[in-house]
């Protein structure tokens, strides 16, 4: 795919709602921080949701959660995207699931289409505060 899109920004959250019909993207439970019971995680999930433009023809995207201090993997999917034309704009909502993080911490959540860099976001990662 040349040549490379462009990403309107890139939101983490609970659920992605694709309305039929109007195709109207409703995001619910953005975060830019997860707190989890226990390290290392239980599997978690979540969405990943951006769109993109500028892009034309097919491309393979992956996205992959990697430690920002080691920049081990702990996650990593790929599928197909397609472009219809360079203007048009492509909606990426890609769900998360069974991720587990080993320590806290920050992570960094990447699309990748073709191997180039289209969009990035730190996600913190702490454990969850007991009740006393």
């Amino acid at each position: 795919m040349t040549p490379t899109p462009v990403a309107l920004g890139m939101s983490l959250c609970d659920y992605v709602i694709i309305e039929e019909g109007t195709g109207k993207a409703s995001l619910i439970g953005c975060f830019d921080a997860l707190a989890v019971s226990s390290l290392p995680s239980p599997p978690s999930s979540f969405w990943v949701y951006t769109e993109l433009t500028d892009g034309a023809g097919r491309g393979v995207a992956d996205l992959t959660v990697s430690r920002l201090d080691t920049g081990d993997f702990v996650h990593r999917q790929t599928k197909v995207i397609d472009f219809p034309s360079r203007f048009t704009v492509v909606r990426y909502a890609m769900k998360v699931a069974n991720c587990r993080f080993p320590v806290a911490g920050r992570y960094l959540v990447t699309l990748e289409i073709d191997r180039e860099l289209v969009t990035q976001r730190v996600l913190d990662l702490r454990p969850r505060d007991r009740p006393s």
